[in-house]
């Protein structure tokens, strides 16, 4: 085969992997939310996977947040995140890139890391922290968006 042939070959599988249309990815628990909020969870554009932002809300009648509440606010936000990600075929290893809103960086950054460090283990994935002065809940303490590489063709558990 000719180096043009080889070149032509590799431009239609390029071509071919960059047709795909974006698919949705909802898990079961979130259509509702799906369609209140015309939104979705993830989309899966090729080899990459776009996670919405995921809201960690605290116990309804907490004033004072302790330590405690802001960690089990992010435990559940991460537990919605697994779920989303399994749903897409990936896993926490894939998460490439992690950006967080903070209401309160400095109250909150340590229970973030705290329960993300449960999740994500070397290498890590790159990751910016923002503060801001509310999220569209207004009881939400902080909100995460994740971009993750899984590879279409790539079976769950490489």
């Amino acid at each position: 085969m000719s180096a043009g042939a080889g070149m032509i070959g590799f431009c239609l599988l390029l071509a071919s992997q960059q047709a795909a249309a974006p698919t949705a990815i909802t898990p079961e628990p979130m259509r509702q939310i799906v369609e209140r909020f015309s939104y979705s969870p993830a989309i899966r554009a090729g080899d990459f996977v776009f996670v919405s932002g995921v809201v960690a809300v605290p116990a309804a009648g907490a004033e004072a947040l302790s330590f405690q509440d802001r960690m089990t606010a992010y435990e559940r936000a991460f537990a919605m995140a697994s779920r989303i990600l399994e749903t897409a075929g990936a896993d926490w290893n894939d998460v490439v890139e992690i950006t967080s809103y903070h209401t309160d960086i400095e109250a909150d950054v340590e229970a973030f890391m705290t329960v993300r460090d449960q999740h994500i283990s070397q290498p890590f994935p790159a990751w910016t922290a923002v503060d801001i002065d509310r999220l569209y809940l207004a009881r939400a303490i902080g909100e995460f968006s994740l971009t993750v590489y899984r590879p279409v063709d790539r079976t769950p558990g490489e």
